[in-house]
């Protein structure tokens, strides 16, 4: 057999063994941001928008539930919440929300997942732009307030296996305290699309 030849049954071959992966995309608002643009990148997935904007976690995990049960498991979840727990406690004040719980639901989102049969990544918060000191003061503490918040969060599910880390540092990558310009989302759907592959060749080895 030529190299040619060899080169080709080998690519079929392996494109057999790993078809492309069957993605659901599950999160708040982040979730419109990547996934069409991870959609339109990578063709031959079936990359499945299901952000939810404004949706907190808890209401993401009962969501997720009837998803489940509802529909054949994909290959892969990608699960992206916890930012508007957060906001809701910064700038609405409610105790009730906030890392800890999030991390609770979001850790439980992964549980169900993995019992369905499916591979979950989760994916560390985005979190929020640092204060500017053109910011007013009440701006600059909400700011300071979220990324504090933020972080607990990500230390909280560090130890989740596979992950991917959604954050952004710099202040011209986000369009307001919580979402992405465009440059940012090209980073995040970068750091999805090579969590998604890592997971399905693990997935399929």
């Amino acid at each position: 057999m030529g190299a040619l030849a060899f080169l080709l049954a080998a690519s079929l071959w392996s494109w057999d063994v790993q078809p492309p992966p069957r993605l659901w995309c599950v999160g708040d608002s982040i979730t419109h941001f990547y996934a069409p643009v991870l959609a339109t990148r990578e063709p031959a997935w079936t990359v499945v928008d299901l952000g939810r904007g404004g949706e907190r976690s808890d209401q993401g995990l009962v969501r997720l539930v009837a998803l489940l049960a509802a529909n054949p498991p994909p290959d892969v979840v990608v699960l992206a919440f916890g930012a508007n727990d957060i906001a809701t406690r910064v700038m609405d004040g409610d105790p009730t929300y906030g890392p800890r719980p999030a991390a609770d639901n979001v850790r439980e989102m992964a549980r169900r997942v993995r019992a369905a049969g499916a591979v979950p990544i989760v994916g560390l918060p985005v979190g929020a732009p640092p204060p500017d000191p053109a910011d007013d003061a009440t701006a600059r503490r909400n700011l300071r307030a979220l990324r504090h918040a933020f972080a607990r969060l990500r230390a909280a599910l560090r130890d989740e296996r596979p992950r991917v880390d959604l954050r952004l540092v710099r202040r011209e990558l986000f369009l307001d305290a919580l979402h992405p310009r465009p440059a940012g989302v090209e980073r995040i759907t970068q750091r999805v699309a090579r969590a998604v592959r890592r997971a399905a060749a693990a997935r399929g080895a």
